[in-house]
């Protein structure tokens, strides 16, 4: 193995393990919203139409 594949494998590796842990802190932030502040997080996702229809 030369370094060039080294350094590339390692490079791809790296990318599949950032978007991985991006997935899962977006995921633990939204269930953080949702704790906090379920009312405010559902105005933001839905915007000023169905509100009512989130909240039931």
């Amino acid at each position: 193995m030369n370094q060039v594949m080294v350094v590339w494998l390692i490079g791809i590796l790296y990318h599949q393990m950032m978007t991985k842990v991006q997935i899962q802190v977006k995921k633990a932030i939204h269930l953080y919203l949702l704790k906090l502040h379920p009312k405010k997080l559902h105005k933001l996702v839905g915007g000023k139409e169905g509100t009512r229809t989130v909240n039931g």
